[in-house]
């Protein structure tokens, strides 16, 4: 009987050193994927809706905590970031037992959005301030990782805004950074009675690689919605479409390829709407031959004459009476000048001569169709680097059914059913 105790416990011993490894093992490599992936974030480029800044990393007896602070280089939602953290809870592997049972994996991370200020205060970190209040009516955002045993990251987060409830779920790899996910949006609302949009639910599936700037995730992507409301002071009743869009870009050495394609249908029941003369509507977009590091250098180039442009602006209302603000405010003009000369000149010469675009789109209407067939270039002249505009030259022939044609001559000079238009300049004309 001793024996049997004194093995029984030899085996219990084993297993708490063997759990004991396992959990700072795990711990270990956690932390390492975790500050990774907040290093590969910071690296993409490009103007981030959403920052996040590691203040602190504390590993505890079950895995670890820690906090990171909010930020945007949007100004605007900025400012209603303040005071915002995300709170980070850890938990080594390899079993948890969770709310929807049980699950195994390296580790889990438990995100939680809350506000710093409610915190100081003594208050609970579930409220909402004010501020939030109008965008996240029922509390602010959380996340579930599972890291599983092949540095896959497995997500579920749920949004609940003023706006609609949103659920993604998807899988992230560590090792090739490929992401693929779901969306699910219900009950989505945007605008102000009368006038607004609703759709009771709006599907979203995505595929793409590792993200080489905020703005360009080479992947697959589709969205399909039925029932799409599209409410109006001058209709008696809603205009309803179904909507069906896919998309595909890729990176080939360092081309941009892809291509995009949406299908509108109108079911509508005893809708007329002059400004909508459509039953049905195919588009497609082909595009090849663009080169990745030069949208990433006039993507760069905006963002830094928005900064610029930022700084100009906080200067003139905080210091726009004295002789310091002025003097400091002509000096940032002459730098925004001098950078958007200096850009053009780089950028025009990496564009010229590559980069094309196809487009084609035939909407229907009581039997009749029209119908747009055009080309778009990549272009070296005039160009502006504000302006995504600027960097494209094409042309399109445009042929139109007679009730399109009699609603766009009411707001357009268009005299004629066929037309061309002209994208020259940064600007779009008609030639009939």
């Amino acid at each position: 009987m001793k024996k049997l105790l004194s093995s029984l416990v030899v085996i219990l011993i084993v297993l708490l050193v063997l759990w004991a490894l396992t959990g700072w093992y795990f711990g270990v490599k956690a932390e390492k994927e975790f500050k990774s992936l907040l290093q590969d974030s910071s690296q993409l480029v490009g103007k981030h809706f959403v920052r996040v800044e590691l203040l602190d990393y504390k590993r505890t007896a079950s895995g670890a905590k820690a906090s990171l602070e909010l930020s945007s280089d949007y100004p605007a939602l900025n400012d209603r970031m303040k005071d915002l953290q995300l709170h980070v809870k850890l938990l080594n592997g390899p079993i948890f037992i969770t709310h929807t049972g049980v699950s195994v994996g390296s580790s889990l991370w438990v995100l939680t959005v809350v506000d710093s200020s409610l915190n100081s205060m003594g208050g609970s970190a579930d409220k909402v301030r004010k501020g939030y209040k109008d965008i996240f009516p029922e509390g602010l955002p959380s996340a579930v990782v599972r890291i599983d045993f092949e540095e896959n990251a497995h997500y579920v987060t749920k949004l609940e805004t003023s706006l609609s409830h949103l659920l993604m779920t998807g899988v992230f790899d560590f090792k090739t950074q490929n992401n693929r996910g779901a969306i699910s949006i219900k009950n989505f609302v945007v605008g102000n009675i009368p006038n607004f949009i609703s759709a009771e639910n709006i599907q979203i599936s995505y595929q793409h690689q590792k993200a080489i700037t905020t703005r360009f995730k080479p992947g697959t992507a589709s969205l399909q919605t039925s029932s799409l409301k599209i409410h109006h002071k001058n209709l008696s009743k809603p205009l309803i479409l179904d909507v069906k869009i896919n998309s595909n870009i890729f990176l080939e050495n360092n081309d941009l390829k892809g291509y995009l394609k949406a299908n509108i249908y109108n079911v509508s029941s005893d809708v007329e709407i002059e400004e909508f003369l459509v039953d049905k509507a195919d588009v497609s977009l082909k595009f090849e031959g663009f080169p990745a590091d030069t949208l990433i250098a006039f993507s760069e180039a905006n963002d830094n004459l928005d900064n610029l442009h930022q700084q100009a602006q906080w200067v003139l209302e905080e210091l726009g009476e004295v002789p310091e603000g002025q003097d400091q405010i002509w000096q940032l003009y002459n730098q925004i000048e001098e950078s958007t000369n200096i850009l053009s000149k780089l950028l025009a010469e990496k564009i010229r001569g590559s980069g094309s675009m196809k487009l084609h789109a035939t909407t229907y209407y009581k039997g009749e169709s029209s119908s747009l067939d055009g080309s778009v270039r990549l272009q070296s002249k005039q160009l502006k680097i504000s302006s995504w505009l600027s960097l494209l030259d094409g042309e399109a022939e445009v042929e139109l059914d007679k009730y399109v044609l009699r609603s766009i001559q009411k707001f357009l000079p268009v005299t004629e059913h066929k037309f061309k238009l002209l994208l020259k300049d940064n600007k779009v004309l008609i030639a009939q």
